[in-house]
């Protein structure tokens, strides 16, 4: 990424300009990590960006210690764990599209096998 930024201010010799879009994919891209809306971005030029499914169950497993610690019938902690609770959703949310990912992914490997045997029983 140093190399694509410093060829790119070299090119146009404006650091400013190169600076502003390193900014504007940055922005993009810690947005969509925290609206959670899937485990893997793509930036073109930049690579792939995937949410890591252990450190996600670690995240998890301490979200819901702290939602249990919490009361909402307190007037106090309501806001608290009204946030804590979203937040939990939405990370629980994204485990769920990557087990989902995951089954896609097996189940076509084992379709991709089984196509392959077929085959080989019928060439027999």
């Amino acid at each position: 990424m140093k190399e694509l930024l410093k060829d790119f201010s070299q090119k146009f010799d404006d650091p400013a300009l190169t600076e502003d879009i390193v900014q504007y994919y940055w922005l993009y891209l810690r947005k969509a990590m925290a609206n959670k809306e899937h485990f893997n971005f793509s930036l073109k030029g930049l690579g792939n960006f995937m949410i890591n499914e252990k450190k996600l169950d670690r995240v998890l497993a301490k979200s819901h210690v702290h939602l249990k610690s919490l009361n909402p019938k307190e007037f106090k902690s309501f806001a608290r764990y009204d946030a804590v609770s979203h937040n939990h959703q939405q990370l629980a949310k994204i485990k769920d599209m990557i087990v989902q990912e995951n089954r896609k992914g097996i189940t076509l490997k084992v379709n991709r096998v089984n196509a392959q045997k077929n085959k080989e029983n019928l060439g027999e």
